[in-house]
């Protein structure tokens, strides 16, 4: 399940967070159609455990990838989401 707010997540820096309860959540706060694209996506990533990549990478797993970058995943992400694709 994901879940959009317009309420800031942490003081406001943070866009998204996932929570796994037995079943994989998401909260993303609501920014712009690009920005709610990419946070979903990188959320969704960390529910099926993949990590950040290295700052300033275009992979949309990276901490503070660029808006825009959000249909780029990096050769490790690849993998590591092919083999965790039916977790749930």
């Amino acid at each position: 399940m994901i879940a959009f707010t317009t309420l800031p997540l942490d003081g406001g820096g943070t866009m998204g967070r996932v929570t796994r309860v037995g079943a994989p959540y998401a909260l993303v706060t609501c920014f712009g159609f690009a920005e709610n694209a990419m946070t979903t996506r990188h959320e969704i990533g960390h529910q099926y455990n993949l990590h950040h990549c290295a700052r300033g990478t275009r992979c949309f797993m990276a901490e503070a990838a660029p808006i825009g970058t959000f249909n780029q995943i990096c050769a490790v992400h690849r993998t590591q989401f092919n083999d965790n694709r039916l977790r749930y």
